[in-house]
């Protein structure tokens, strides 16, 4: 999970990954996750979609936000790659969607923390799992170093440059 700003003058976050390396549903399984890059605050976006391997997935990820802001976005086909077990403290998640390469290397994870919320606005589903802050992040957009700003809290409630090894998410 990434939420933040890319640049110190915008006002709210322009970049949004929420991924799993590996999800499963009952219309299938393989990576997927909902992307937002805006990189002209005042322009449109340039990926405001559920990214997967397979547009079965995105479905499933629209069916779970249902309500929220980002339902009904556009489904994409994509790469994702997550990385399945942090190395020497840090996580790497790559995105490849809507002809952009995103990439972010989470370090210095925190330890591992159960959590458990309940639906909200932004994610109106249940969500338990297990979650580790990450103090830094580096970010690379289309072959880039980019600044990352995280956000107090992410659209899904928690810490807005996480890694988490397992999860759950129910209506």
């Amino acid at each position: 999970m990434l939420a933040g700003r890319t640049h110190e003058s915008f006002l709210l976050p322009n970049l949004v990954l929420v991924v799993t390396g590996f999800g499963r549903s009952p219309r299938g399984e393989g990576p997927a996750g909902f992307v937002l890059w805006q990189p002209d605050p005042d322009g449109d976006p340039e990926i405001a979609d559920f990214v997967g391997e397979r547009r079965r997935m995105g479905r499933r990820l629209d069916a779970l936000f249902a309500g929220s802001e980002i339902a009904g976005s556009p489904i994409a086909l994509g790469e994702l790659a997550v990385a399945r077990k942090p190395r020497r403290g840090r996580v790497r998640v790559d995105v490849f969607a809507c002809g952009h390469e995103i990439t972010a290397r989470l370090d210095d994870l925190a330890p591992a923390e159960l959590v458990s919320r309940p639906p909200s606005a932004e994610a109106p589903f249940w969500q338990q799992g297990v979650e580790a802050r990450a103090a830094r992040v580096r970010l690379r957009i289309d072959g880039r170093d980019t600044t990352f700003l995280p956000v107090a809290r992410s659209p899904l409630g928690g810490p807005a440059a996480c890694w988490s090894p397992a999860g759950v998410w129910a209506r």
